[in-house]
């Protein structure tokens, strides 16, 4: 970063570069000064969250619209010193910005162009949360902290009398703070079970009366933030989708245990769409666990092996059995209940089959691999007795070879 005044070249330079910043992918906005409380842009906006997209157009214009001369527009932020480096530079830099946007009056050409520069009226409108949140960017490091300590908080009195000094009020700067925090949050029903025995509320308005809006929008934010990793087109990593799914499942819990949404408000329309969306994306998933299964499992005509099919099928199992768990917070019963019967089934014929085969043919790697995946897959649907018992005759079976093997 260069902190002294540019010259008209340099700035030329430095414009220049800007402008290409909207030609390769962004780096990481502000260099994650306050990624506490960037989420994935979703269908609906939350307090105190600030949406990707909207993250990405702020940031772009800061590096060429204010900040050419201070600035590298090369820097990617991963560079040693270069987050030190904006994090001191940020008063001038917030200062610059507010200048701007307080000169974009209505209706007026500064507004316009502002506009323009942002790329869009939804950046325009988010602006000022955007400055607030760079503003509090140390404070948001304690929040999320903060919501870390709480998990750590094992008795109720401490974690009421933690709670007792979280600021209640309905601000831009408390909806920051509580994103912040429960992004870090591993129980949120804990914690909005321990507010409602605090306040004596149940329901969304008592809340709202308590000064706790704040927190139910952030619990709303981070559960619409799990969408995106949650069964995406194509290849998927299973672990992540199991856990943004673990992840949904609390948060939505604790929207709906103890707290209860008005039924006709916008938030239980909208927890009610998430639910619908993830519950689509997680159906066909759902649907291929027996054939894939079965597929992978199968001992064919020429024995050989696919270990992608193996492993398609071992981590259809595990998905299988995650859903099972968050299934309060799903739309997917019957499918769940029909999909689970016909997996046990099916796991218990294959893997009594390769027990058979590899007591025929103990010398046999491709039966001995499949059986391997088969117990796996039942410690996930069957329970780890089951496995323990089909473990040990395998391994009885693979004895039958003698030191040899």
């Amino acid at each position: 970063m260069n902190k002294s005044p540019a010259t008209p070249e340099i700035a030329h330079r430095s414009a220049a570069a800007g402008l290409a910043l909207l030609e390769r992918p962004v780096a990481r906005p502000f260099f994650g000064l306050i990624d506490t409380v960037i989420l994935p842009d979703g269908d609906a906006g939350f307090a105190g969250a600030i949406p990707l997209g909207i993250a990405e157009a702020c940031w772009i214009w800061m590096v060429r619209d204010l900040g050419g001369d201070l600035i590298d527009p090369a820097i990617s932020g991963v560079e040693p010193g270069a987050v030190d480096a904006l994090d001191a530079l940020m008063p001038e830099l917030l200062a610059r910005a507010h200048e701007a946007l307080d000169a974009a009056t209505p209706e007026s050409e500064a507004e316009r162009r502002l506009r323009v520069q942002l790329g869009s009226d939804a950046a325009f409108s988010q602006l000022r949360l955007v400055l607030g949140a760079l503003k509090s960017r140390h404070l948001l490091v304690r929040a999320r902290a903060f919501g870390k300590g709480l998990d750590a908080i094992a008795d109720e009195a401490g974690l009421q009398a933690a709670l007792a000094r979280v600021p209640r009020e309905d601000t831009p700067m408390t909806a920051l703070l509580w994103t912040a925090a429960i992004g870090a949050v591993e129980h949120p029903g804990r914690i909005v079970a321990t507010i409602s025995r605090m306040t004596g509320s149940t329901t969304e308005l008592g809340f709202e009366r308590e000064g706790f809006a704040p927190l139910i929008e952030a619990l709303m934010a981070h559960a619409q933030a799990q969408l995106p990793k949650i069964a995406p087109p194509g290849h998927v990593d299973i672990e992540a989708t199991r856990r943004a799914l673990e992840r949904f499942h609390r948060l939505v819990r604790a929207l709906r245990t103890p707290l209860e949404l008005l039924r006709v408000g916008r938030r239980a329309a909208l927890l009610a769409r998430m639910v619908a969306r993830v519950s689509e994306r997680i159906e066909p998933r759902l649907r291929r666990v027996q054939p894939d299964m079965t597929a992978a499992l199968r001992i064919g005509r020429d024995g050989r092996l696919d270990e992608r099919q193996l492993f398609d099928a071992l981590n259809g199992v595990a998905l299988l059995a995650t859903v099972r768990e968050c299934r309060d917070s799903l739309a997917l019963n019957v499918l769940l209940e029909q999909c689970w019967t016909q997996a046990g089934q099916s796991l218990e014929l294959h893997v009594d089959r390769l027990l058979e085969g590899l007591r025929r043919a103990p010398d046999d790697d491709a039966i001995s691999t499949r059986l391997e995946f088969g117990i796996r897959m039942a410690e996930f649907r069957l329970g780890p007795d089951y496995a323990g018992v089909i473990r040990r005759a395998m391994s009885a079976a693979l004895r039958r070879l003698g030191p040899a093997a």
